[in-house]
Order: structure tokens, then sequence, then C-alpha cells
């Protein structure tokens, strides 16, 4: 999750509660200079681990030391790339919002033309 532009992951339970005091081992692999571990770093009372600002990393994993087989890897966009990659396919509930971001392909001065997207 991004708010503020600062990362925050938040460890839940089955059954969608926050799981406090959660040891957590992190790697972050850094655009420039490769991967570095981070020992331990422990959820707060929300369950909640705050990672900060991520400027050039391009990927961080999460693997909880008191739960082994409690671990995820998240591939972070680079903002400022021309590069994106979205889904092949997204499956949708008739009626529900759907926006997909478009960053650093038009300007305020270079509008959206509908012509250069596809729905199909």
């Amino acid at each position: 999750m991004v708010k503020d532009n600062k990362y925050e992951v938040q460890c839940l339970g089955r059954n969608g509660e926050p799981r406090p005091f959660m040891r957590f081992s992190m790697k972050f692999s850094h655009r420039m200079l490769g991967s570095f571990d981070h020992e331990s770093i422990t959820t707060d009372e929300q369950g909640k681990l705050y990672l900060g600002n991520l400027d050039h990393i391009e990927n961080v994993t999460c693997r909880c030391r008191d739960q082994s087989d409690l671990f995820k890897s998240w591939n972070i966009p680079n903002l400022n790339s021309d590069v994106w990659t979205y889904p092949k396919n997204v499956e949708l509930v008739q009626g529900a919002k759907f926006e997909i971001p478009v960053a650093n392909m038009w300007d305020a001065t270079n509008k959206l033309d509908r012509r250069q997207i596809s729905l199909i």
C-alpha cells in the first residue's frame, strides 16, 4: 500500500484482522546497487510495516520470522520509466470501477486520444 508516497505493508490474519508484533526479514533490490537485506522489522499494533520512500527499489521481499511459510514479494513500478507492463487479462464484476494508471505518456498539453486506447 502506498500512502503519501511512502510504502506500507499490512500483515492480516485469515479473517482480515491485523497481526501485531510479527517479525519480518526484508530483502530489497536496488536498481543500481543490487540486493541487500534488512535483518528484522516488526509490525506495529495495526499489523503494519512502514517502509518509507522506495526510490530506486525494484523489488521488495518480506518473509515472516515467526511463521516461515508466510512471505510475499512485490515488484515496485518505476514511475519515471516509459516502460509499463499491464496484466494480459483482467476479470471484472459488471458495474465495478476499473482504473488503469497511465504515467509519463501524456502531460497537461498532450491530451489522451481514445483512438490510442482499446478496451477490447
